[in-house]
């Protein structure tokens, strides 16, 4: 059996179905466009991420790089330094010891005296030290017998004193004596000399 359909309803029908079709379809286009317009912007921020986490990771590496370059060289300068104060501490020490300078000048005395040349200290009188501008001087007192040439050579060896290269304490001659021997005494001379020794800081002794 046939059921009939008022023309009405049915128009009515066919209109809201239609209507739905095409609001259907303009919900399916926009949703779609905004679908892809915000995968589009995800797309861009984890490309970004993905850009930032590389270049995070290449600063790290420099870092690491730069962290170990200078290390290295504060290391290095480290030691440098060590090296160059031990050097001028060995011209330039600190305290001024009396014994260490007696022993210095008994060294040098003992090492330069032989019996054809000879050269040895009689005797060694310490003065007061004075502190000035940040440094301290001994003045020590020297009676000498020598010949000369070695004496000369002792000259030489108080006037290279103070250089890096010398490792020999700094000091500087102030005053030179010499009293000449008898005939029989052969070359030997007696020498009296005043000379200034340097330490670093100040110390009153």
């Amino acid at each position: 059996m046939t059921k009939n359909i008022n023309p009405k309803l049915k128009q009515l029908y066919e209109k809201n179905n239609r209507f739905f079709v095409i609001l259907s379809a303009i919900l399916f286009i926009v949703l779609g466009y905004f679908s892809y317009v915000y995968l589009s912007e995800l797309y861009t921020v984890k490309s970004d991420i993905a850009k930032l986490e590389s270049i995070e990771t290449m600063l790290s590496a420099n870092l690491s790089d730069a962290t170990v370059d200078y290390t290295s060289k504060t290391e290095l300068y480290t030691e440098r330094r060590k090296s160059h104060l031990a050097e001028l501490n060995k011209v330039f020490p600190f305290e001024a010891e009396k014994t260490n300078f007696t022993r210095f000048i008994d060294d040098y005395f003992f090492r330069n005296n032989f019996s054809k040349n000879e050269i040895f200290v009689k005797n060694m009188i310490f003065g007061r030290a004075t502190s000035t501008e940040g440094y301290t001087v001994l003045p020590v007192s020297l009676s000498i017998t020598s010949s000369k040439g070695n004496f000369m050579n002792f000259l030489k060896f108080v006037e290279s004193s103070g250089a890096l290269s010398s490792n020999t304490r700094l000091m500087d001659i102030q005053s030179i004596d010499v009293t000449f021997r008898d005939a029989d005494d052969g070359q030997l001379y007696d020498y009296r000399i005043s000379l200034n020794v340097y330490y670093q800081g100040e110390t009153e002794m």
